[in-house]
């Protein structure tokens, strides 16, 4: 609790609460969990607004019955602002998707807007919602007719945070010492990208662009080959994906391409661009957490390969099986 009693003491704005269950407190996924947000809101004392996680996200809406029950139960828990994508990933083509993703939200306006008129959602917590929101709005000057903010210098900026954040947040788990990778002129970098298998991963993010190779290839010879495929040369191979592991698996893909591939003294290093949990089992030489699969980590994660070696990061969790 002390990472969110900080957050509290620092008089932070929002708090998003995730669908993982604290069995310690409830059953209930922690956003539909009242025990939850009542430890949060009366003995952290945060008074800022709550964001769910991605109700978009199966793994998240599942458990819960679907996305309009999901944000009922999370509503109704003391949730304040339910989060959905802007588009989701069954549509044909950008335009079908946003339109989907739209349609999803009208459907949680009327799902929500019913359970206010059916009691299961007290009107009273509704405006205690609005309230948070509207004085959110107001600190940020965010009210009507306000200056909007100049896009351009405010994406430079929030690439500014995000690498700072990467920087910090990307881990060496295994093989600090081989790092950076030994590249004599000439020597190609291989890149097996494995396909995520899992459901963990939220429609909008399946949709970002696979960076890796475009950062790697602007300073070194780099070849790419499917996953399961043979690796023709003798160089350094990256293995790596997002959510690779399915829910009966002892390790995910990614693990198994990685072990394949390191024998014979092959430096392989798998890189977790998810869930750190894909890394468990691997054998390879090399280990790295990402966390994220956007620009900024990719970035980072280019600067310890090839560059300095040097990791900020660790992973928040002890007693994993690399």
């Amino acid at each position: 609790m002390l990472p969110f009693q900080a957050a509290t003491d620092a008089q932070v704005a929002c708090v998003m609460v995730g669908s993982q269950t604290v069995l310690a407190l409830d059953d209930r996924p922690a956003l539909a969990s009242p025990r939850v947000l009542d430890l949060l809101r009366d003995e952290l004392g945060f008074g800022g607004v709550v964001v769910s996680e991605n109700l978009s996200i199966p793994a998240v809406h599942e458990p819960l019955g679907g996305v309009a029950r999901a944000a009922i139960a999370a509503v109704a828990a003391g949730v304040d602002v339910v989060m959905l994508d802007s588009e989701v990933s069954r549509g044909r083509s950008p335009a079908a998707r946003r339109a989907t993703a739209w349609q999803r939200r009208a459907e949680v306006v009327r799902a929500l807007t019913a359970a206010v008129e059916r009691g299961v959602i007290d009107r009273q917590r509704i405006g205690e919602a609005v309230a948070r929101v509207r004085a959110l709005h107001q600190r940020y000057g965010l009210t009507p007719g306000a200056h909007r903010p100049q896009w351009p210098r405010a994406n430079a900026s929030a690439r500014q945070v995000a690498s700072r954040i990467a920087d910090r947040s990307v881990a060496v788990v295994r093989g600090g010492h081989l790092l950076p990778l030994n590249m004599p002129p000439g020597t190609v970098l291989t890149l097996m990208r494995v396909p995520d298998v899992g459901q963990r991963r939220a429609d909008s993010a399946r949709h970002t662009p696979d960076y890796l190779p475009t950062q790697l290839a602007a300073h070194h010879r780099v070849s790419q080959v499917p996953a399961g495929a043979p690796v023709p040369t003798a160089g350094p191979v990256i293995v790596y994906g997002y959510d690779t592991r399915t829910t009966t698996a002892d390790s995910s893909r990614a693990a198994e391409e990685a072990t394949r591939l390191a024998v014979n003294g092959r430096t392989v290093v798998q890189v977790a661009f998810g869930d750190v949990d894909d890394l468990a089992g691997s054998s390879a030489p090399v280990l790295i957490a990402a966390f994220s699969p956007h620009r900024a980590s990719i970035a980072a994660v280019d600067r310890i390969l090839l560059a300095d070696g040097r990791a900020r990061g660790a992973v928040p969790v002890g007693g994993a099986p690399w």
